[in-house]
């Protein structure tokens, strides 16, 4: 048969047998020769000869066969290894005994790709081999790469007007991320310099990432004077309206031209803060005509009837008889508007330059008192009553 390693065929096995004896002549049948095909250790055949001599019995040496190569079951054809990582050696099976598996791998493999071939012998000297091209990179030295993803609607100047979402990407190009992925988070709460923050770990280190400030505001600012009404007088300016903002000081801006016609218009504000919100308000402002109007008195005097009331005489000119009035007032000063505090009776009318205020009856007699006409809103304070 085909001879092997360590006294093992590598095919089937032939027996032929020799039987003489010089002395007398062999009578038993010649044995017959065989043929051994089963793989398997320690099969013997016998021939049992006769002659005048006596019976002999002769078994074959112990026939170990074995046509079977081994088999590699882990072989995978391309092998990723970072730089300092072992390659691990390929299993393999055999029928009959244990392979032992070889390869020509260096010891250190280089940064690269190596075809590495590797061989599986059984103790019959059989043998089978794989081919792997193995592919080295240089070990990790650098922590997975963050990143923040921020979903929310954008106001201005880096402000959201919404809830924000935060979302992580996190990679590694070198080695596997080994720490839990970042969780996604919801920022709802108004408010500036917020953030959320990240913790990646691989092979090439641990980083720390936060997102960048995150500046929310849902809120638009207020107005808190806007009235719907405004009574100027040529010349006079028009004041801006008031607002409040729950983050930043909102700026007020109106449509208002910079000199208004005498006549009704309307007026449209707006409040802006920081983020970009805004609200707005509407003004009806009416102008009417100056008018230019002089005040004199000729006339203050106050008869003391009880300690209560007095009997008043107060006259004087103006300028304006146009729809005008004088109204009076027991103060050295004309209150602040409405101009309803502490009135001397009702306004009189100017007819023809000229006004009388000249109750039988009127309230205690005192001094100094004050007065302002309704057209031009000339005001005269600090005149002097002789009090009888």
């Amino acid at each position: 048969g085909t001879a092997g390693l360590n006294g093992w065929f590598t095919s089937a096995v032939s027996v032929a047998w020799s039987v003489t004896d010089a002395e007398s002549a062999v009578t038993s049948a010649v044995c017959a020769p065989a043929t051994i095909a089963t793989s398997g250790t320690g099969q013997i055949r016998t021939c049992v000869a006769t002659s005048g001599g006596g019976t002999v019995t002769v078994n074959t040496p112990l026939i170990n066969i074995d046509t079977v190569v081994p088999v590699f079951t882990s072989c995978p054809a391309t092998v990723a290894l970072t730089q300092g990582q072992a390659l691990l050696t390929p299993a393999a099976t055999d029928n009959l005994s244990t392979p032992v598996v070889t390869g020509n791998a260096p010891t250190s493999l280089a940064i690269g790709t190596t075809a590495v071939t590797w061989n599986a012998s059984d103790s019959a000297g059989l043998s089978a081999s794989c081919q792997q091209q193995v592919t080295v990179k240089a070990a990790d030295q650098t922590p997975p790469l963050v990143t923040a993803n921020l979903t929310g609607t954008a106001g201005l100047n880096g402000w959201f007007t919404s809830a924000v979402s935060v979302a992580w990407s996190v990679t590694d190009a070198e080695s596997a991320v080994t720490s839990a992925v970042c969780a996604p988070a919801t920022i709802a709460t108004s408010g500036t310099g917020q953030i959320r923050t990240c913790v990646a770990t691989s092979s090439g280190g641990t980083v720390t990432v936060n997102t960048p400030l995150i500046n929310i505001d849902t809120v638009a600012p207020v107005f808190t004077s806007c009235p719907a009404t405004v009574a100027l007088t040529q010349g006079q300016a028009l004041l801006t309206p008031a607002a409040i903002d729950n983050l930043s000081m909102p700026v007020v801006k109106g449509n208002a031209p910079a000199s208004l016609a005498i006549g009704t218009t309307a007026v449209t504000w707006k409040a802006s803060d920081t983020a970009g919100l805004s609200s707005s308000c509407l003004q009806q402002v009416t102008v009417k005509a100056a008018i230019s109007e002089t005040v004199a008195v000729t006339l203050a005097q106050c008869k003391r009837l009880t300690a209560t009331t007095g009997q008043w005489s107060v006259a004087g000119s103006s300028t304006n008889s146009t729809s005008n009035t004088i109204q009076l007032y027991l103060t050295a000063a004309v209150p602040a508007t409405p101009f309803t505090a502490s009135t001397l009776g009702s306004a009189v009318p100017v007819v023809k330059g000229k006004w009388l205020f000249q109750p039988k009856t009127g309230p205690a007699c005192t001094t100094p008192i004050s007065l302002r006409s309704s057209a031009a809103g000339t005001v005269r304070g600090n005149v002097l009553v002789t009090i009888q």
